[in-house]
Formats: structure tokens, C-alpha cells, sequence
């Protein structure tokens, strides 16, 4: 579970908005392969309109390519009460390239 406080500046007001993201993920070799499925929901509360006005669910899968790389294919369907495009369909390709710092 994620959850992400941000403060924003947005047309020249102050505000915040609240994000909870619980997910799902288990990860399995397939082929001498590691595969990380996954769902989950993300729910946003923004001081504007003082409700739950964005929910976002998604699922995807996470592969390793090369150390401390992944590609992770995903579809994330968006539903926004405050929108002019109420509902959003996303397929996307993300590649994750994670970095370590070592310590002295």
C-alpha cells in the first residue's frame, strides 16, 4: 500500500491532494524467466473539489531484461469525476532502470 501526499500549485492557488494506492504482486519463473504480475487501485482526494474525484486501476507485468533493469508492460483504466474525458483507457511500456549509490 502507497499512499502520497502532494502539495500542489495549480493557477495560482495552493492545494493538496491525497493518493492511496494498494496493489497486488507475485512474482514466478516461467522458462528460467522471472515474471511479476500484478494489480492494483489508486484513489485521489483533491482539496479542490474536496472529494474522491480520480480512481485508477491497473495491471500489468514486470519482467527483468538486464541487471537492475525492467520492462514492465501495463493497461491502466482511469475514471475522473471532475474531467472533461470522464473515462481513459492507457496501454503503455515503461523501462525501469534502477541505480544504487555504494556506501563509503
Amino acid at each position: 500500500n502507497r499512499n502520497r501526499v502532494e502539495l500542489r500549485w495549480v493557477n495560482g492557488d495552493n492545494h493538496f491532494r491525497y493518493r492511496n494506492r494498494p496493489s497486488v504482486e507475485r512474482s514466478f519463473k516461467l522458462h528460467k524467466r522471472d515474471f511479476t504480475p500484478y494489480f492494483a487501485a489508486e484513489a485521489y482526494w483533491d482539496q479542490r473539489y474536496k472529494e474522491w474525484n480520480v480512481f485508477k486501476f491497473s495491471s500489468g507485468v514486470q519482467v527483468p531484461v538486464f541487471r537492475r533493469t525492467v520492462l514492465e508492460f501495463f493497461y491502466e483504466r482511469q475514471h475522473c469525476n471532475t474531467c472533461g474525458t470522464k473515462d481513459t483507457n492507457i496501454f503503455g511500456l515503461n523501462y525501469i532502470i534502477a541505480f544504487s549509490l555504494k556506501k563509503k
